[in-house]
């Protein structure tokens, strides 16, 4: 074998294992992808709810005698806020393996969760001031807006996983026909 031969071979042979951790990577990459886009559709699942949740309380506290019930939603409304937040802190743990959109995702819903969790700190606070007179004070108000910023979460995360769904299947797409695939945000 000349010199020339050893080397191409040699070369070849360092090659596969850069090649194979490539792919190992871009493996690893893609299951905290799917991962977190399963998360985030979880997530998009719990603050509906949270919404749900927060208007119930608005329309019922505006009622006399229901302080029990408020009391038992108000600790749902914590668990699901709670259950949220460490959801978020847990997928931004990894932003490092995750695709442009998800990171952007995160970055876009983070600061709308503290504001639901101060909302909801601060109706805390008005239940416990203000339970013999729960209608008349602000708290129906303050509940009325954990639901809108709620709402409005919600929403912009189901449109971003529907614009996802719809690239991704308009890549597939142009994939399968071997046309040019549509320019994709996040890449």
């Amino acid at each position: 074998m000349n010199r020339f031969s050893v080397i191409a071979i040699s070369t070849f042979f360092m090659a596969i294992p850069a090649s194979t951790m490539r792919a190992a990577t871009l493996t690893i990459d893609q299951a905290s992808a799917k991962r977190a886009q399963t998360t985030i559709q979880q997530i998009n699942s719990q603050i509906e709810n949270i919404y749900e949740t927060a208007s119930s309380m608005s329309m019922q506290s505006r009622e006399p005698n229901n302080v029990s019930e408020q009391g038992e939603e108000l600790n749902d409304l914590g668990a699901e806020i709670n259950l949220v937040g460490r959801e978020l802190k847990a997928l931004n743990s990894e932003r490092d393996l995750l695709p442009a959109w998800q990171i952007e995702v995160i970055d876009t819903i983070l600061p709308s969760m503290h504001e639901i969790a101060d909302k909801s700190t601060d109706a805390i606070m008005l239940f416990n001031k203000s339970q013999a007179q729960l209608f008349a004070s602000n708290y129906p108000a303050e509940t009325d807006q954990i639901g809108a910023e709620a709402k409005k979460t919600a929403n912009f995360l189901s449109d971003d996983l529907k614009l996802e769904k719809t690239q991704a299947k308009e890549a597939h797409f142009a994939d399968l026909t071997g046309r040019e695939v549509p320019e994709m945000r996040g890449q």
